[in-house]
């Protein structure tokens, strides 16, 4: 048996460990640890800091140090001294008169709704004063058709019964109005085809571009052309210079996807007359729903006036309605009575009546009813309400009739004769 020398052994090499991990070598001998100073915490490291405002230092483990501008309660009282938390978003309680009045008026309300272009006379104006027609598939044929829209009949609103003034201030003093622009479902009866339309040649095309409703009918996208009768009626006359102009619609954008639709959509002859016809029964019904509203609940949404000058008299002004002479009027004149002050003067079919003295409102739209309804729809009026049977002028005002009053401005409009 061979022997190992001792040379040999003490020529033996020991394993090399890294520097960085000798702490953590096994064969290290652990040091002892020195004593830590006693504190409150049992660590000098958390030690409450103790801060001194006069001399602007704070001790700490180490001794006192200069004091940060962070940790200087001075600092901080200093700069939020002026500081105001944000106000919560204003009521209508709060808001200033002029924001309560803007927010009531239908005109800014009209034009602050977005621009949009008319395809047939490329004017761009906001969409108020356009009339949306949107292709709505035809339930039995599947053929698209031009519907009208935004002319539904809305569900009527119903008014609380108690009579709590506060109830009644928000109810009129309200500043959120209601979309005039809203885009609801047309109605069926609106797209049945009736006999003696405007048929096209071409045959039809599918619809693949439109998406069911909950109506079962496939609708596709909507069209902004001006609300003029005229330029409706120009649209299935041979001699106006625009003459199918429907078919314009949505090929400003070179939407090549609806062409074979457009190819074959089918436009009525009395679209006119419809959307006419629809705009007047829809303004006769919010006038029945609001004079039901002053007789049974007593509210001051129409107010009937005597003569011209008592207008000035009321505090919420919105519109004035001419309806004409009544029946008692007309006996009265047939009698030799004299007549009222109302008839005379006689206003336009569109007006306005200067109110001095005012900050706000110092012009009042008088709408002459017998031009924009007709003497069927007046008759109609003055038959289902005791409101306005009798009394030939009345005050429309307050927060609930804006939706009306928009309404009679946008038939204003749609009346004109003279197209630019």
């Amino acid at each position: 048996m061979k022997l190992i020398s001792s040379a040999a052994c003490c020529r033996t090499r020991r394993p090399v460990v890294c520097p960085s991990w000798r702490q953590f070598s096994s064969s290290r001998p652990r040091q002892a640890q020195k004593p830590a100073t006693a504190t409150a915490h049992g660590n000098p490291l958390r030690a409450p800091a103790e801060i001194d405002v006069t001399t602007k230092t704070v001790t700490t483990a180490v001794g006192p140090l200069p004091l940060s501008p962070f940790m200087d309660p001075t600092y901080h009282q200093a700069k939020l001294k002026f500081f105001k938390t944000k106000n919560p978003p204003p009521t209508v309680y709060k808001k200033t008169k002029f924001q309560r009045h803007l927010a009531r008026n239908p005109y800014a309300l009209a034009l602050a709704t977005p621009l949009r272009r008319c395809p047939v006379t490329h004017y761009l104006i906001p969409r108020f004063f356009l009339q949306g027609f949107r292709l709505v598939a035809h339930p039995e044929t599947g053929q698209p058709w031009w519907v009208p829209i935004g002319l539904e009949k809305k569900q009527p609103v119903l008014a609380s019964t108690d009579t709590d003034p506060s109830t009644a201030a928000e109810d009129d003093d309200a500043t959120v109005a209601p979309d005039p622009e809203q885009e609801q479902e047309p109605e069926q009866d609106e797209q049945e085809p009736e006999q003696g339309e405007h048929e096209p040649d071409t045959e039809s095309a599918p619809t693949n571009s439109s998406q069911p409703t909950k109506h079962g009918l496939s609708q596709g996208p909507t069209a902004w052309p001006l609300s003029r009768q005229d330029l409706l009626q120009g649209m299935v006359s041979t001699k106006s210079r625009h003459y199918n102009a429907y078919r314009k619609f949505l090929r400003q954008n070179n939407a090549t996807r609806y062409s074979p639709t457009l190819n074959c959509a089918v436009w009525r002859e009395d679209m006119d007359t419809l959307v006419l016809d629809t705009m007047r029964q829809r303004i006769v019904e919010g006038l029945l729903q609001l004079a039901e509203m002053v007789e049974k609940e007593d509210r001051k949404y129409l107010i009937r006036c005597e003569t011209w000058d008592e207008v000035k008299n009321y505090k919420h002004r919105g519109c004035l309605l001419f309806l004409g002479q009544d029946v008692a009027s007309v006996d009265d004149a047939a009698s030799g009575a004299a007549p009222n002050d109302v008839s005379s003067p006689l206003p336009a079919r569109l007006s306005s009546m200067d109110i001095e003295g005012v900050k706000f409102g110092r012009k009042l739209a008088v709408h002459d009813l017998r031009a924009l309804l007709g003497d069927e729809n007046i008759a109609l009026l003055r038959q289902e309400s005791p409101v306005l049977r009798p009394g030939s002028l009345f005050l429309l005002g307050r927060q609930r009739s804006l939706d009306l009053q928009l309404q009679l401005w946008r038939l204003q409009g749609y009346i004109l004769t003279a197209l630019p």
